[in-house]
Order: structure tokens, then C-alpha cells, then sequence
């Protein structure tokens, strides 16, 4: 895949980055009807930059080592956490909303029940908008229920 050498030019690969954009199964069949049909190039580039703009400005939060995308499961129940730093539990979200999510609290309150390393914080980053939610981690014992009411939902 070329865009993930840091060679290439944003310019260069700009066909590469729509097709990302495009349904598997649509791109894979050779069909070229596009998800986004209505969007211009141009207003593709803008978000892109904006995206890129807000992940800049993450970096002033983040130090030490990072632990990427790992999975966590127990009983039937899994999950692939986006990052765990420092005790803080972390989940990136590209949404158009301003708000954070209950339902992504939620989430990461499940991922901290499902881990064996508890953490002490959560944090909510959506690229989009550039806005983040730190709150403190919520008890032990509530992770554990919700995530025991699920094992037993999911069997």
C-alpha cells in the first residue's frame, strides 16, 4: 500500500486515499460506484487536512511508550483497544458529531474490565472535530458487572 510510506507525496497518492474511501467488495469486484459519490476531490483534501491538522496537536498529550491496537477478550467477548499510554485507556473516533458518545465511554469501559492491566483514565479523541474527553476510570466492580451482563448476552 502506498500510503503508508512516508516517501510518497499526499499529492501523489491521492487515487490510492479514495479508494481507501470506496467498499471493499465494491473496489475488489471492479466496479467503480462510489460510497461517496457526491463528494468533490477537493472537499476530500480539506478533511484530510483538517484530520491530519487535529492528530498534530494530539501529540502534546501522548508520552512514553504506546501499546497499539490490542485485543482483549474474555468468555466469547472481544475487543481491539486503539491505545493504552501511560494508564490512560485511549479510543479515536471520526465523527461529524461534537459530542462525545456515551456509548464510547461505554466502550472503553468494557475494554478496561476486559484487560488484565486496569488503567486510570479514559479518553475519547475524535480526529475529526480535534476535541477530547479525559475522565477519571470508573470502579473496578462496574467494569465487571457490565462486562459479566454482556458475556451472559452474548451466550
Amino acid at each position: 500500500m502506498r500510503f503508508i510510506d512516508k516517501k510518497n507525496n499526499s499529492d501523489d497518492i491521492a487515487a490510492d486515499i479514495w479508494n481507501v474511501a470506496m467498499c471493499n467488495i465494491i473496489y475488489n469486484e471492479g466496479r467503480r460506484k462510489m460510497l461517496y459519490i457526491n463528494l468533490q476531490m477537493d472537499k476530500i483534501i480539506d478533511w484530510c487536512e483538517k484530520v491530519v491538522t487535529n492528530f498534530i496537536h494530539l501529540e502534546k498529550y501522548l508520552s512514553g511508550q504506546l501499546v497499539i491496537h490490542e485485543k482483549v477478550g474474555i468468555d466469547g467477548l472481544r475487543g481491539e483497544i486503539d491505545f493504552w499510554q501511560n494508564g490512560k485507556l485511549w479510543e479515536i473516533k471520526m465523527s461529524n458529531e461534537k459530542k462525545i458518545s456515551l456509548d464510547w465511554m461505554m466502550q472503553l469501559m468494557c475494554y478496561d474490565g476486559l484487560m488484565e492491566q486496569g488503567c486510570s483514565m479514559y479518553v475519547v479523541y475524535n480526529g475529526l472535530q480535534g476535541n477530547m474527553v479525559i475522565v477519571p476510570k470508573v470502579s473496578d466492580k462496574k467494569c465487571e458487572k457490565l462486562v459479566e451482563y454482556l458475556s451472559k448476552k452474548n451466550t
